[in-house]
């Protein structure tokens, strides 16, 4: 409400900025348009580079509601792989060091063992974050 108001003072013109909703809709809309691109890049670009340097995509953006447990994040990581057809591909996952992301992979383990016996409980802890607790 404050940012109408703000608009609507700061320009002389009558402009109406689009409410909640409508912007709720064109990010969804992007965001399915870019989902569609992302899965057709992970099915047909390599992850490395000619130079062996490793591509990296970002395939989603969640919110977590409720509390930051073992089971809510597995949910959540759960849907994504779904979402972008990798359930069946994971090799490992790659957290920092808070336990609530070790139990994360451990459960995640239990979850996709029946579907891919190459998961199991491979949790790599970030090499940064293990440096910053040393220093």
């Amino acid at each position: 409400m404050g940012f109408k108001i703000m608009g609507k003072y700061a320009t002389e013109t009558t402009f109406d900025p689009p409410g909640s909703k409508a912007i709720k809709d064109v990010t969804h809309k992007l965001y399915g348009n870019m989902k569609g691109k992302l899965v057709h890049l992970l099915a047909n670009v390599p992850k490395v580079n000619n130079r062996w340097e490793l591509r990296q995509y970002v395939l989603a953006i969640r919110e977590l509601v409720g509390k930051h447990n073992d089971e809510n994040m597995s949910a959540i990581v759960i849907q994504v792989l779904e979402d972008f057809g990798l359930k069946m591909k994971v090799g490992s996952i790659t957290t920092d060091n808070a336990s609530s992301n070790e139990q994360m992979v451990a459960l995640l383990a239990k979850k996709l063992k029946p579907i891919d016996n190459r998961f199991t409980n491979q949790h790599v802890p970030c090499a940064a974050h293990m440096l910053n607790i040393i220093v």
